[in-house]
């Protein structure tokens, strides 16, 4: 009996002694760790602060390119319109109130779709002007501002546009707020200079662009365009001669530099002789690395304090169920949930915690089963989109529209048809997310009918509606592209002209998605099938069957309801109206946003 006290007071002293050293090198291992980690940190804030830079700085700069580019094309727009051409070089022989007007209507027209153009203003050398929009200004100043134009501007050598940086509106004194304007000779057939013409752009949309922020501190960002001209900058508070000196520091392309107190990032525009210069100043990356040191000492004491409690409360009662937990998890990975858990929990934490854990487990499998569903039938539609949209017959019909329109002298919109293709292409072939804003497949969809439009040319007629709050929700890739298809393709067969109209709305907190086709209805039949397939999905035989129906042509509808079931779950709901006002098929699917923002 004395003997086994003594050896049980042994092993007390043996326990504690393991638990004392236990502590010491839990300790000396914090210490570790923490010095391990401050240096990894300071690293990849560094790096990951030059990645986010690099990465803001290329969208920010295609948004701006977007903003010029609004403006570019309605400049275009007008002087490409012959009966502008024509009304302008005649008022400039004698002026007329019919050709006044016209000049006025295509001006008009070119910004009308346009929200962020502000006017649009033509003029002659002579100080003669037509102008949308409320103007208030002399003739002195006007042909004052002709010939600064003339002396500074050589758009007989080399200039084709110019771009004005932030400025008051010139054609209204009283305005509030600065614009940006983009200036453009206006040229005969023999590049003789006939007058200019002025689009405005109020700078608050630049203002929105690169209103920016990196860890809480505002990016500092310069515009240049042409020769080192400051065009645009969203600071003010500078040092005298701030602008030139990155001017010059950025003249010759590196992406990213450093100086003492900043890093700077570079971006050419896509489209403009001009740059766009991100500056970030590395003040924000030290206060990052002190937010570490104080979250990684107080990291420690709460280890260290957890430690000490830890191995002065926890006993062998508790390791033993716990350490054959820890065993069985470190057997199981992504393609093994199926071992038991076989422990015997002595407490009720234990207990709680392997209930838990397998509650866990389950749920777990519950989602890798919902997400592979979700996987096999995405990937099998992209690759049917995609295959069906690179078949030879496909193309064949596509280059050949675009041949004729080449033929026909329809430049430009053989070149946006090569462009719509170049999009869908692009959208289809992209595998790195099964799932995009509405905004980007509203984006394809209209590139896709634009498509279509030139194949058919008269026979389609097409609508789309969407509401901009719509536009940042998540839906499955190409979710209304298939819809659409199979409106267009049957109702080819039984209509002269198909319509087909979108609609993309929120009522209360549901999204409604709506295709509405004038062609010749679906059968009771066919929606039966459609009924069975998704009831089936949730057995794996008949899902797997299903999924291998899905093919090019076979599965538009019925696979993109069984995509939005599996994605959204309970909260989606469909409807189809076999015979709709116009004889055709309207397709409605209702999807619940309270649980899906």
């Amino acid at each position: 009996m004395r003997k086994m006290k003594k050896s049980m007071r042994r092993k007390m002293k043996m326990s504690t002694r393991l638990m004392v050293l236990y502590t010491g090198l839990t300790i000396l291992l914090l210490a570790a760790v923490a010095s391990f980690y401050y240096g990894y940190n300071e690293a990849s804030i560094y790096e990951e602060s030059v990645a986010n830079l690099s990465q803001i700085a290329d969208s920010t700069m295609l948004q701006i390119d977007s903003s010029l580019t609004v403006m570019e094309q309605t400049t275009v727009d007008v002087l490409a319109d012959r009966e502008f051409m024509l009304a302008w070089e005649a008022n400039l022989r004698e002026q007329t109130d019919t050709n006044t007007a016209v000049i006025r209507s295509v001006m008009t027209n070119a910004y009308k779709n346009k929200s962020n153009i502000r006017r649009v203003a033509a003029f002659d050398a002579k100080g003669n002007y037509y102008c949308t929009g409320v103007v208030d200004f002399s003739r002195e100043d006007l042909l004052k501002k002709i010939e600064y134009i003339q002396s500074n501007y050589q758009f007989n050598i080399q200039n084709t546009r110019v771009f004005k940086g932030p400025e008051k509106d010139f054609w209204d004194k009283d305005a509030e707020g600065t614009v940006i304007s983009e200036i453009k000779p206006i040229k005969d057939s023999n590049a003789n200079i006939l007058g200019y013409i002025e689009v405005q752009q109020n700078v608050f949309y630049l203002d929105r662009i690169c209103n920016l922020q990196m860890n809480g501190y505002p990016l500092k960002v310069i515009v240049f365009m042409e020769d080192n001209d400051v065009f645009y900058k969203n600071f003010s508070d500078e040092p005298e001669g701030y602008p030139e000196t990155i001017a010059e520091m950025t003249s010759e392309y590196s992406k990213i530099r450093e100086t003492k107190d900043s890093i700077i990032c570079t971006v050419s525009s896509n489209y403009y002789q001009g740059r766009a210069v991100f500056i970030l100043e590395k003040s924000s990356l030290r206060q990052l690395i002190w937010n570490v040191i104080k979250g990684m000492v107080a990291l420690v004491l709460v280890l260290f304090a957890l430690t000490f409690l830890f191995v002065v409360i926890v006993t062998r009662r508790i390791f033993n169920p716990i350490n054959s937990l820890l065993q069985h998890m470190s057997r199981q990975d992504l393609t093994n949930f199926n071992g038991k858990l076989e422990i015997t929990p002595k407490d009720y934490e234990t207990e709680i915690l392997a209930s838990t854990y397998e509650t866990m487990m389950q749920r777990l499998r519950d989602a890798i089963d919902r997400q592979e569903k979700l996987k096999m039938v995405q990937t099998k539609t992209l690759f049917s989109i995609l295959q069906s949209e690179i078949s030879p017959h496909f193309l064949y019909n596509t280059l050949g529209s675009i041949a004729n329109m080449c033929q026909e002298g329809q430049g430009e919109a053989a070149a946006e048809a090569c462009y719509d293709l170049s999009d869908i292409l692009r959208y289809s072939s992209d595998y790195k997310s099964a799932e995009v804003s509405i905004q980007e497949e509203i984006r394809n969809l209209h590139a896709y009918l634009s498509l279509m439009k030139t194949r058919y040319r008269q026979r389609l007629e097409y609508e789309i509606t969407a509401d901009e709050d719509t536009f940042f929700f998540l839906i499955p890739k190409l979710t209304l592209q298939p819809l659409v298809e199979n409106g267009i393709k049957y109702s080819l067969m039984e209509k002269e002209t198909v319509v087909i109209q979108v609609f993309v709305v929120m009522v209360g907190p549901e999204l409604i998605l709506e295709v509405k086709d004038n062609g010749c209805g679906i059968s009771e039949e066919s929606l039966e099938i459609i009924r069975q397939r998704l009831d089936e999905i949730q057995d794996a035989e008949a899902f797997e069957k299903i999924s291998n129906q899905i093919q090019i042509g076979g599965m538009g509808l019925s696979g993109t309801l069984i995509r939005l079931s599996i994605f959204f779950g309970e909260d989606f709901s469909w409807q189809v109206t076999r015979t709709n006002d116009e004889d055709g098929t309207t397709i409605m699917i209702k999807i619940n946003t309270e649980h899906n923002r």
